[in-house]
């Protein structure tokens, strides 16, 4: 007998029967690895929360809750790397108690920061999936335009959708005080598009499309629909 295993809660599912059961499974945040796990698993956690959650990762959620709190204003944020010992320490703390996390004792805020790109580098599919990363290169030609980002968002998965929605909304909201924090949209284009892509997608060839690609949503946040 073969059996298939639901990636989200381990309901064994016999083969002949997989088209037959309706799954509404809820991971549990408190059991999810907060970490290398995949989105749409990370957004039903969030959202099986007691007292509701926005669906973000938590991870995501809390990290840029503190960000923009007491960070906004920090210059080279997202540029500037965090330490990589406190960065690994805060990794650690999210697995060792996934709720209850407390970054207040964090002082760096760029080490926060570099948590949140560590968060999208280790997804196990980009948050900008592969597929619709090369469908993306297959089409795009000429100036980037709105009609050609908002068809890309529209071809991504709806977590994947959720999670790019709140990131560019709170990307906006850092540069809305680009004076203090001397990072406008191409300078956090620049740095933050091969977490998005996942590295092993970027290459030379590409990185000025992506460049643009991430500048037009974050500085058009307000025209894409999602």
């Amino acid at each position: 007998m073969r059996f298939f295993l639901h990636a989200d809660c381990g309901l064994s599912i016999h083969e002949s029967c997989v088209d037959d059961v309706k799954s509404e499974c809820k991971p549990d945040l408190t059991t999810t690895p907060p970490f290398s796990t995949d989105l749409t698993t990370l957004v039903k956690a969030s959202y099986a929360v007691a007292n509701g959650s926005c669906g973000l990762p938590y991870v995501l959620e809390k990290c840029i809750n503190e960000v923009e709190t007491r960070g906004l204003s920090t210059e080279g944020i997202y540029r500037v790397s965090g330490a990589v010992d406190e960065i690994e320490s805060l990794k650690t703390l999210f697995e060792k108690d996934r709720i209850n996390t407390d970054l207040s004792i964090c002082s760096d805020i760029h080490s926060i920061t570099g948590l949140i790109k560590l968060f999208l580098r280790q997804l196990p599919e980009p948050l900008i999936t592969e597929e619709v990363f090369e469908e993306f290169f297959r089409e795009e030609a000429g100036e980037m335009n709105l009609e050609t980002v908002q068809n890309l968002i529209l071809c991504l998965p709806p977590a994947h959708r959720l999670t790019l929605k709140h990131l560019l909304e709170h990307l906006q909201n850092v540069t809305m005080e680009k004076a203090s924090n001397k990072m406008n949209a191409f300078n956090l284009s620049s740095v933050l598009m091969p977490s998005i892509v996942g590295p092993t997608n970027m290459s030379f060839n590409h990185l000025e499309s992506c460049t643009k690609l991430l500048y037009v949503m974050i500085t058009k946040f307000k025209n894409l629909n999602f």
